[in-house]
């Protein structure tokens, strides 16, 4: 999975770590100061040629800013992007949008069955007016034929 650096200072070299353009896209951001890294070709092997690219952080002021030092602060994409912290903390809150959508979704349905309730006690509550009523007109109608 090796391909041949085409410019710069390394061309013709051969690239034994290349990044994929999807792959650069999808690096993220610094986790000491937020800006987006760069990569760059390492020497992995002079004799042989071959160098490996590398991602680093070249923003004045982060504590791990890259200083064309040999290997300090150079990491390959797949540990840059390694954030088993903050991997595990979108994981549970991507969980817990799952329940709170649940929970909302069962508030709703209370909200409905509760509307509902609403709906026949207050139908409830205009048959028994109706019929008390009409039982004090019985109870008139009865009172006067005893009179």
């Amino acid at each position: 999975m090796s391909e041949i650096v085409k410019s710069g200072p390394f061309e013709g070299w051969t690239d034994i770590m290349p990044i994929t353009e999807t792959a650069e896209k999808k690096l993220r951001p610094c986790i000491f100061c937020g800006r987006m890294p760069e990569t760059i070709y390492a020497v992995f092997s002079f004799p042989r040629r071959e160098v490996c690219t590398q991602v680093v952080c070249r923003h004045k002021g982060c504590p791990i800013e890259y200083f064309e030092t040999p290997m300090l602060w150079m990491f390959s994409v797949m540990a840059w992007n390694t954030r088993p912290i903050e991997d595990a903390q979108a994981a549970r809150i991507v969980e817990l949008e799952k329940e709170l959508e649940q929970m909302r979704t069962a508030a709703l349905g209370y909200c409905e069955l509760a509307r509902r309730l609403q709906e026949s006690l207050d139908e409830s509550e205009r048959y028994w007016d109706k019929a008390l009523v009409e039982a004090r007109k019985l109870t008139e109608n009865v009172e006067r034929k005893m009179r």
